[in-house]
């Protein structure tokens, strides 16, 4: 079987920051990212990055830039011997915005039908309420690090019935318990 795990971009990977990054020049990693996924790789743990990247959507970024900080990403991570194995963002080309908007689970369904996952052996990073409900709604076991806006995060989370599998702090401590839950299995 092969092993997956869906992970955040903004705010896991990189610094999520007030205004979406424009330039490989704004991309800043988050502590123990590398390290993360080196040990995704060394357990043969293949991660996927979900993205919302509405600004393509609405014109004031790129394709083409988003398209280099994804490479910076992808290039950065090899570097450090790890390895990303697909990215997932919103917009998709051809397909209509709201339709597929990250964190719906849309984007989430078309990543688990390219790449024949079962959503319910696998776990999704992330640092938003949104996306732990989209994962949710998949049938994912999810993972909230504390490495994005975690105030606002934290209090939408103590109020809510439903909670995530694991609350961690940062990517690292996210991995372990991936590679811990597929070595069990």
């Amino acid at each position: 079987m092969e092993k997956f795990v869906f992970v955040e971009r903004d705010g896991v990977i990189n610094v999520q920051q007030d205004a979406p990054i424009q330039s490989i020049d704004q991309l800043v990693f988050l502590p123990f990212v590398y390290e993360a996924m080196h040990h995704f790789a060394q357990n043969d743990v293949k991660p996927i990055v979900m993205t919302m990247q509405k600004a393509v959507a609405e014109g004031t970024i790129p394709q083409d830039a988003v398209d280099e900080i994804h490479q910076a990403i992808r290039d950065t991570i090899a570097e450090n011997e790890g390895q990303i194995h697909d990215i997932f963002m919103n917009p998709l080309p051809g397909m209509p915005f709201d339709k597929f908007a990250y964190p719906s689970s849309n984007l989430l369904r078309l990543a688990v039908a390219k790449h024949k996952i079962d959503p319910t052996q696998t776990f999704f990073i992330t640092n938003r309420i949104d996306a732990l409900q989209a994962a949710w709604e998949m049938g994912c076991k999810t993972i909230f690090v504390r490495t994005g806006k975690i105030f606002d995060a934290k209090r939408q989370l103590l109020s809510m019935t439903r909670q995530p599998d694991y609350n961690v702090k940062d990517l690292m401590a996210a991995a372990v318990k991936v590679v811990s839950f597929y070595s069990q299995s």
